[in-house]
């Protein structure tokens, strides 16, 4: 086992340094171009195109990143994933080294390796149960804007009812972050994704059913 420990120390400090050398290097960069530009590390072209093909594919790296947005986590993708990767070796040396055999190693590695996904799904729970008692009398809130609304217009209603302040804490950030996805012409089956998957219950399932509709089709609330 002390040799598990070893490759894993080794691939560890290996990661550390990558990841310090790659940080500093990006310092420098961006200290030296930010009178030119705005601050903006390009990725390669392989690295962005691995991703964008990954998120298409639904999968657990497609639902993570959901699961980021819908939390409104401070940190990427790619840094969580980082995190787990560095945890996962953190977990391989330390199980290496206190407990000297296979099976200690595998359960250290991935309890450390699955804490930031962990610690995402208890920050999603939290915010849907903050919200399953507001959601529909926010429902009822936008209903009416969409109703007095003379182009019966999706977006422009919900943009009227938090403008004006009807929708309160906590459902209100979860709509703020809806509008702003759809207003952004971001792609609209990723934006309703995110938004059923923050609330996680059928009548926000049925709520978003609706909307695709009417923001696709043009479709009236009162047809829909």
């Amino acid at each position: 086992m002390l040799i598990f420990g070893k490759i894993g120390s080794i691939l560890l400090l290996f990661a550390l340094i990558y990841i310090s050398v790659k940080s500093l290097l990006s310092m420098l960069v961006r200290q030296r171009k930010a009178r030119y530009r705005l601050l903006y590390v390009k990725q390669s072209k392989l690295t962005v195109k691995m991703q964008e093909y990954l998120l298409r594919k639904p999968g657990i790296y497609a639902y993570l990143n959901e699961m980021i947005e819908s939390v409104e986590s401070p940190f990427s993708l790619q840094q969580v994933v980082t995190i787990t990767c560095l945890l996962l070796l953190g977990g391989i040396v330390a199980g290496a080294l206190f407990f000297q055999s296979v099976k200690g190693v595998l359960v250290v590695a991935v309890i450390l390796a699955s804490l930031p996904v962990m610690l995402l799904r208890m920050r999603l729970i939290s915010i849907r149960m903050r919200t399953r008692l507001e959601f529909l009398p926010a429902v009822e809130v936008f209903y009416q804007y969409y109703m007095v609304s003379p182009n019966k217009n999706v977006r422009s209603a919900l943009k009227s009812c938090l403008e004006e302040g009807r929708m309160l804490y906590p459902i209100k950030p979860v709509f703020e972050q809806l509008y702003r996805n759809i207003m952004t012409h971001r792609d609209l089956d990723e934006s309703l994704r995110i938004f059923a998957l923050t609330l996680g219950h059928t009548w926000a399932d049925y709520f978003v059913g609706v909307l695709k509709v009417a923001l696709q089709e043009g479709v009236t609330w009162v047809k829909a």
